[in-house]
Order: C-alpha cells, then sequence, then structure tokens
C-alpha cells in the first residue's frame, strides 16, 4: 500500500456533451495530457440530471444541443493557480479537438463545486423519491462502455420494455449504475413486478458480451451470490470456495455472501 500526500489544489469542471461515446473520448484526450492531476470523471445522462433537479435546488450548466453531462475534478500538489492554467488550457483545447464537447463550466469558488457535486452525488437519493427502479451495478473496460450502453438499450427496446434510462456513474473506472425507471406517470411497483427479471437479464447479458462484470463497487452481496455462480467459470468459483472455506470453515463470517457454500 502507497500512501500519497493530500493534495493542497482543486479545480472542477462540468462538461456538457452529445452522448457517451463522446464523454469516453473526452477522458482520453484528458488524460493524455493531465493523467496525474484528473482524480475524478463522472458521466451523468440527460435524465439523471432531470431527476436531480426535479426533486433538489441545484442546477447544471445547459448547453443547446448537449444531451450529457461529465463532472471532472483534478487535483494537484502545487498551487492552484498553476493548476487552473494547465486545466484552463486543456480544456480549451477538447473543446475545439473533440467533436461533441459542447460548453464547459469551470468551477469559480467552493460553492460552484458544491453545487457540481451536489448534481452528482444526489442522482441515487432523488430516484428513491421519484420511485422504485430497477438498478445495476456493472463494468467493463472503458473503450467498451458506449457499446454496452447502445447495446443494452436496445435490447430492451426490441423486447417492447418501456423504460426511462437514468444512468450515471465512475467513467474513469468502466463502472456504469444503469438504473431503469417506470416511464412518466407508470407505477413502479407494477414496473418493477412486470419486467425485472427479464431487464436484469437483458443487462447483465450485454455486460458480459462486452468482457464485463455484473458487479463492481457495490460487491456480490447476497442477490447476485446465484448469478455469480453462473456466470463465472466452474474453476474460478471452485478457487472462490477454496478461499473462503480455509479462511472461515464454519462460514461464520458474513454467511451466505459472494459464494454457496
Amino acid at each position: 500500500m502507497k500512501v500519497y500526500p493530500a493534495p493542497k489544489s482543486r479545480c472542477v469542471a462540468w462538461l456538457n456533451v452529445d452522448n457517451i461515446q463522446t464523454a469516453v473520448d473526452a477522458l482520453g484526450f484528458v488524460q493524455s495530457r493531465l493523467f496525474g492531476e484528473l482524480s475524478s470523471y463522472e458521466w451523468m445522462n440527460a435524465n439523471a440530471i432531470d431527476v436531480v433537479q426535479t426533486h433538489f435546488p441545484a442546477r447544471a450548466p445547459t448547453c443547446p444541443g448537449a444531451v450529457d453531462h461529465v463532472l471532472a475534478e483534478f487535483t494537484s500538489l502545487g498551487s492552484e493557480t498553476e493548476l487552473r492554467e494547465q486545466v484552463t488550457k486543456t480544456l480549451e483545447a477538447l473543446l475545439e479537438e473533440v467533436p461533441g464537447v459542447r460548453n464547459i463550466a469551470m468551477a469559480q469558488n467552493g460553492r460552484d463545486i458544491e453545487t457540481f457535486w451536489a448534481l452528482r452525488e444526489n442522482i441515487s437519493e432523488a430516484q428513491a423519491k421519484a420511485g422504485l427502479n430497477v438498478k445495476h451495478d456493472v463494468a467493463c473496460a472503458v473503450s467498451q462502455l458506449p457499446a454496452f450502453h447502445d447495446m443494452a438499450l436496445n435490447d430492451i427496446a426490441e423486447h417492447g420494455v418501456d423504460v426511462q434510462p437514468v444512468l450515471f456513474g465512475h467513467l474513469g473506472d468502466g463502472n456504469l449504475h444503469f438504473n431503469l425507471s417506470a416511464p412518466t406517470g407508470s407505477n413502479s411497483a407494477e414496473f418493477l413486478k412486470q419486467h425485472q427479471t427479464l431487464l436484469n437479464n437483458l443487462v447483465h447479458d450485454a455486460i458480459l458480451r462486452c468482457g464485463g462484470t455484473v458487479s463492481a463497487e457495490h460487491g456480490i452481496g447476497q442477490l447476485k451470490a446465484e448469478l455469480l455462480r453462473d456466470i463465472t467459470s466452474t474453476s474460478n468459483y471452485a478457487a472462490f470456495k477454496a478461499i473462503k472455506q480455509a479462511m472461515d470453515p464454519k462460514n461464520l463470517l458474513n454467511p451466505g455472501k459472494l459464494v454457496l457454500l
């Protein structure tokens, strides 16, 4: 384990982009210039921001024609002035060179930073206020995220399920929260009862076809323990069980999680 010194300066920007592919392209551009300084890169689709703005006072920067949003945070051990100059120069070039990046708003003070992060961090709570939804915590290579995004939504549409996708996540880590809400005006409980199993199967199948995983930061837990057994190789699952039994032979520690003994 390596311990790094706490950063001395911080700079946050909000990007308005056309779609998730643009967000991925912009990530690669920024990483090629400020890899060490980029500390967070969060993507949110339009529905995610809409639901937050319905239930919370924060308002996101907007731009005509842009659909999705990115929150990018940069940190440094140097001065804030130096960091801001680096970030500004990079984002000005990004705006000129990457198609689909429509607008960039730099946080001017601590209040702007709090507003930007409130928009991202309040999505889950805003969804809870809006009603039940089918949640997924998936991950794959960053380069495959647009393919997964399109594949999953196309598969859902082909099965005739009308959904409101509320999508967001840690794009820099390849981790998306692929949440599917009932259409506006529908009964969310009835929507889950009727479509949850199918939607889970379609989303999980799409992420696996993209070489990804059905669980990321939220782990396997109890809900996905049986799914893990079905999708992983026999040898991998045997290794999981062997490690579990070696460390916890009486199955006393957090039983029923991860592996089914």
